[in-house]
């Protein structure tokens, strides 16, 4: 089995699909959908992308599979 990289060890566009993909697979908070679509339409911060994971790590319970793909 492939050990999955960090979060922080891959690179930014790394980032947005990894949080592309979790947004698909389960219902995050608005906060988080507001924030993508700001990081889109405005601004490329690599922070805000940060931000996302933080909010959706500490506000839902994410399957084993999707968490190790934040942490």
């Amino acid at each position: 089995m492939r050990k999955i990289k960090r979060f922080a060890d891959v690179n930014q566009a790394a980032k947005v699909r990894r949080l592309n993909q979790i947004m698909r697979l389960v219902t995050v908070p608005d906060k988080v959908n507001m924030i993508y679509n700001y990081y889109n339409k405005n601004s490329k911060d690599e922070q805000l992308l940060y931000l996302m994971r933080e909010i959706i790590l500490k506000s839902i319970e994410l399957p084993a599979n999707l968490k190790d793909m934040l942490v």
